[in-house]
């Protein structure tokens, strides 16, 4: 992982995003002008991969992905938002969970087993008697 060109901002987002084999529901998190962090139980995204981001209530963001481990990575975006749009959502969409306990249990679990976590509509859904 590379420096960050600036700090970011904590945040739950509903997005899909979408690459030549289909589209999937992702969570993205530490939001900032230039990325952020998306969360995908399950899913293994290569780094270099071009994605399309389609966060609710915004258009389509081209971006690269950086690094990923364990069913989370980080994108940049080809082109920075501009620091209202991300105020904007760090408002709309503020962090309900601990990111931290949702990524180290999406990485635990897979949502298609049914057992402990499911990411659908652009909600994180945690059963926690699963998660014990």
């Amino acid at each position: 992982m590379g420096e960050r060109k600036e700090q970011r901002h904590a945040l739950e987002l509903g997005a899909q995003f979408r690459v030549r084999t289909g589209r999937r529901d992702v969570l993205l998190t530490d939001l900032s002008r230039h990325g952020c962090r998306i969360v995908a139980p399950g899913l293994h995204l290569p780094v270099g991969q071009n994605i399309l981001l389609r966060p609710k209530s915004l258009e389509s963001l081209a971006a690269t992905v950086r690094w990923w481990e364990n069913g989370a990575g980080g994108v940049e975006f080809d082109l920075p938002l501009h620091p209202a749009v991300v105020d904007h959502l760090c408002r709309l969409h503020p962090a309900r969970i601990s990111i931290a306990r949702a990524c180290s249990a999406a990485e635990a679990r897979s949502p298609a087993n049914g057992n402990g976590v499911a990411f659908r509509n652009g909600i994180f859904r945690f059963n926690k008697q699963a998660m014990r």
